[in-house]
């Protein structure tokens, strides 16, 4: 029961990661590329994309 309480308040720190790794990843692309918010969007995007899938993948074992 523990257990569990403490997987499902995790998902909003997975989330963060997900997001902050993928603007992190796409910021650090842009500055070397020279290009401006393209990889910072879609490095937000695919962060978005992880944060559903992982959120998913968690709750799916409780369902």
């Amino acid at each position: 029961m523990v257990a569990a309480a403490v997987e499902f308040l995790s998902l909003g720190l997975a989330a963060a990661v997900s997001l902050v790794a993928g603007g992190a990843a796409g910021y650090f692309l842009d500055r070397w590329l020279g290009t401006s918010p393209l990889f910072v969007l879609i490095g937000v995007a695919l962060g978005v994309v992880m944060a559903v899938l992982t959120t998913v993948a968690r709750v799916r074992k409780y369902l």
